[in-house]
């Protein structure tokens, strides 16, 4: 609860700060996706419904373009638009965000048993400076990361819960569809949980009760089934988002083009003339192509340069995911006026904080230090099986979203963002297993050595 509320009162003043920036602030950004998001709220504010069945579309959109966003950000942020009240959109997503720190307090203080692991995670997530940035921009990420936490809780809880398990269980597909519904990137997320399911009951020396995990799933599915039902019914296109073949046609695969051009990585100006020129083309035909039509054209085109570059395509997916995990977050440099004090802290923030890949870095190296000691008594060790078993599920989640994450660049750490509790997890258990165990562990082996 603590870590909960330094996380909401750190977004707070970021909100306040932001909002007081006024016009020169990015509380008026309506650049990129925000356009998008943007254009799908009002229209839902003023007509009720999304672009492609309006009684007139927006500039900014069209029944193709509506297709790229699932639907409960837009319907999160409609009424705040209606009022032209940007700022209390904001507000709100502080507290939606001031919900991650706990979660990662509580899963790291039951998996690895430790408070100070605990009180590191949720620290650690609560000054998050991406998880702080993102509260003032008008994208799905934040609100995506906390129900995909509160998917990974509820399976936790429901494994080591003895009553209400099967409850807790489909709550997290509950969680996970809704996830889904938020940002297409959780449309595989359900399909994970009963392996997380099983990771965790290993790690709790329990049974897995599957007949609850596959309602979950089903209930995971079904939630975005549904969107891509009426998809289907408005465009041809039975996809809860086309967002993919976009990215992938207008990212990865201009990436692999010039790539091959090249010889070398390309410049930005190069990737931005390829993918802008696509983007006019898919632009202008929207108005005589059906939506059907344009992202059949994207998936082709993008398989047809996968198979003629695959080095690559495997080359620009690499970078894409390196930029992730060591770009900080990109969203500073226009949120605020520069010179200004808000900047100047959060800059500063990031600095402490580093990079996802340090983070990765001292948690792998702290947990592998202690690797060589794991033997004998040690190994059967209940609470150190819980941890070692517990890492996997920190390295599935990760590894989902960064999986994810290289098939597009240039958003800086924000769409690995949530991945960032497993990353926070990592280190907290890394670096309490260094200042908690390591000299249990020993005086252990000191004894077992003097009495033999």
């Amino acid at each position: 609860m603590i870590v909960g509320l330094i996380a909401v009162a750190a977004r707070l003043f970021f909100v306040a700060n932001l909002a007081a920036a006024g016009n020169e602030a990015g509380l008026n950004d309506n650049a990129g996706d925000a356009r998008q998001y943007i254009a799908l709220a009002r229209n839902l504010a003023e007509f009720g419904t999304f672009i492609d069945d309006s009684p007139g579309g927006r500039a900014a959109g069209s029944t193709y373009f509506s297709l790229l966003r699932p639907p409960i950000y837009p319907a999160l942020a409609a009424p705040f638009e209606a009022r032209d009240a940007r700022a209390a959109l904001f507000y709100v997503q502080a507290i939606i965000g001031g919900a991650i720190p706990m979660f990662a307090a509580f899963l790291a203080g039951i998996w690895f048993r430790s408070r100070p692991a605990a009180w590191l995670a949720g620290l650690m997530a609560a000054l998050s400076p991406t998880g702080i940035g993102i509260t003032g921009q008008v994208m799905a990420d934040q609100l995506f990361a906390t129900l995909f936490a509160a998917s990974i809780v509820a399976v936790a809880v429901s494994v080591r819960s003895t009553r209400r398990a099967s409850r807790w269980m489909w709550i997290a597909g509950v969680a996970a569809g809704l996830a889904t519904l938020v940002k297409p990137a959780g449309l595989y997320w359900p399909l994970v949980l009963p392996v997380l399911a099983w990771i965790f009951a290993r790690a709790a020396s329990s049974r897995v009760r599957w007949r609850p995990v596959a309602i979950a799933v089903a209930i995971g599915l079904i939630l975005p089934a549904m969107w891509a039902v009426r998809n289907y019914r408005v465009a041809g296109v039975f996809r809860v988002s086309t967002v993919d073949a976009q990215n992938l046609r207008y990212y990865l695969a201009p990436q692999a083009q010039e790539w091959a051009r090249e010889g070398d990585i390309p410049t930005k100006a190069k990737l931005k003339r390829n993918r802008e020129r696509t983007m006019r083309r898919d632009t202008d035909d929207a108005a005589t192509l059906t939506p059907r039509e344009i992202v059949r054209r994207q998936w082709s085109e993008s398989v047809a340069i996968f198979r003629t570059h695959p080095a690559e395509t495997f080359r620009a997916y690499m970078h894409n995911l390196r930029g992730h995990l060591t770009t900080p977050f990109n969203g500073f440099d226009y949120q605020f006026p520069k010179g200004g004090t808000t900047r100047r802290m959060m800059g500063r923030l990031e600095q402490m904080t580093g990079s996802t890949a340090a983070y990765w870095l001292i948690g792998v190296l702290s947990l592998a230090s202690l690797l060589p000691l794991l033997v004998g008594a040690d190994r059967r060790d209940p609470t150190w099986r819980m941890r070692i078993i517990s890492v996997a599920a920190i390295m599935l989640i990760f590894g989902y979203v960064a999986g994810l994450s290289g098939t597009t660049y240039g958003t800086g750490s924000r769409i690995l963002f949530p991945a960032h509790i497993a990353v926070q997890l990592l280190m907290a258990a890394g670096v309490a297993a260094l200042g908690r165990d390591l000299p249990r562990i020993l005086r252990r082996h000191a004894i077992a050595s003097r009495a033999a």
